[in-house]
């Protein structure tokens, strides 16, 4: 997953597996209402943002656009992102920029070392 917010009021979202693919645009605003709820409430995320599993995908997309551009992760993906989120990586400062350019590493790392522990549902929490 790539997110990017070039301090236009705009955040853009894509699948990095599919740089040239479909992204979701959402304001500034939206993003920051949803991130924290992204991981907490199943189904749903602020105003803007749905996310769904989809079998063996989470499905991302815009709440108002039904029809619009989905995005498609896999579980590791999805909890790499959380934990992204959860640990701040993806906070915007008052210029509406992001701090990191990219999630570190280390989510990704501590996913697939966890392998003892299921990842969790979408709506269980971290």
């Amino acid at each position: 997953m790539e997110v990017a917010a070039a301090g236009d009021g705009l955040v853009r979202i894509r699948d990095s597996k599919d740089p040239g693919g479909a992204q979701l645009v959402i304001s500034v605003g939206c993003w920051r209402r949803c991130l924290g709820r992204l991981a907490a409430v199943p189904g749903a995320a602020g105003n803007c943002l749905v996310a769904m599993p989809d079998g063996d995908w989470v499905l991302l997309r815009h709440r108002d656009q039904p029809r619009g551009p989905v995005l498609r992760f896999t579980p590791v993906e999805w909890r790499v992102f959380l934990l992204g989120a959860r640990d701040g990586d993806f906070d915007l400062t008052t210029d509406g920029r992001f701090r990191l350019a990219a999630p570190p590493a280390r989510h990704l790392r501590e996913v697939l070392t966890c392998s003892k522990r299921p990842l969790p549902k979408i709506g269980s929490g971290l």
